[in-house]
């Protein structure tokens, strides 16, 4: 009779890859609030996890606090350990170099769900790869902001075939209350562009009109309450509105910090406007929103949060 011996290690990976070992890269201020919340699917009984800033595992790890939550050393490590893997990442620049990172890792099968924020192309390049290697891959940004991303009631927007939507909806039911099939492969971020160059312009003109109001001397309280159940309503003036003190638990009364970097929106924007040139579209309303958020970034003002335009503009 042969006796197969394993050691520790390894009995614990198999142990883990026989059940649900998730992986999760990028853990910036969406990702790192994204994260725990898997761990309210029945099935997730690992967490897998990486990124570049020091300690954002650990904060991860503090948040899921008395669950299986491995710090990796690289995105290749996650891989190599989980066969469901998100990523949310900056740009697509960054998309495309982590991937490329860990390709010879990709084990037949994994799922991958990038809910990352880019260009509708690259997407449709990732998933190609994958192809090549059996695994699958679907786009599925998300919008809700931090508060969302902490409290697990994100909206993803997903592209994908059918099948492989199917298998990310029971992952990404855990961190959203709404998961929406959008189209094929690319066609979550098409949404994602249209979605956050309708956020862009709205947040400039709530920030205008808070501080026209407010400079003619009605209360901001008062202003952001009728506007909120007028016309003029929208997500920026009722749950993010931009004037501190307004909204609590919102950036704009934690001096901008958090949240949703300027940054990034610009970048959205960006990717929107190219988008919309793609199919000769001229949307002047969003280069004039894009020409605010460079001079807001250009100023030194793009780490504070997207709703930190009203400081900007304010200056």
């Amino acid at each position: 009779v042969s006796v197969l011996y394993w050691s520790r290690s390894d009995m614990l990976r198999r142990t883990l890859l026989t059940n649900a070992s998730y992986g999760f890269i990028g853990l910036g201020q969406m990702g790192g609030r994204m994260a725990p919340n898997l761990f309210k699917n029945a099935d997730c009984d690992a967490l897998y996890v990486y990124d570049t800033a020091a300690g954002s595992g650990d904060a991860v790890a503090k948040a899921a606090a008395g669950k299986a939550v491995h710090v990796c050393k690289d995105a290749a490590e996650v891989v190599a350990n989980c066969k469901t893997v998100i990523t949310m990442l900056p740009n697509g620049h960054v998309v495309r170099d982590v991937y490329g990172s860990f390709w010879d890792k990709v084990q037949p099968g994994t799922l991958f769900i990038d809910s990352s924020t880019v260009d509708p192309q690259t997407p449709k390049d990732l998933a190609a790869e994958c192809a090549k290697r059996s695994a699958r891959l679907v786009d599925a940004p998300v919008s809700g902001g931090v508060n969302a991303a902490a409290a697990g009631t994100l909206t993803f927007m997903v592209g994908g075939d059918d099948q492989t939507f199917n298998d990310a909806k029971k992952v990404l039911d855990a961190m959203g209350k709404n998961v929406v099939k959008c189209g094929d492969t690319g066609a979550g971020q098409v949404v994602k562009l249209c979605n956050n160059m309708i956020l862009a312009q709205h947040m400039v003109a709530v920030s205008e009109a808070m501080l026209m109001g407010t400079r003619l001397g009605v209360d901001a309280g008062v202003l952001a309450g009728v506007v909120n159940t007028s016309t003029g309503r929208c997500w920026s003036s009722e749950l993010y509105n931009p004037f501190p003190g307004v909204v609590a638990n919102v950036p704009s009364s934690n001096n901008y910090a958090g949240g949703f970097g300027a940054a990034l929106m610009l970048k959205d924007v960006k990717l929107a406007i190219d988008a919309a040139d793609s199919v000769k579209l001229d949307v002047q309303g969003a280069r004039n929103a894009c020409a605010v958020y460079q001079k807001m970034v250009d100023s030194g003002m793009g780490g504070l949060d997207f709703s930190g335009v009203l400081k900007h503009i304010d200056q």
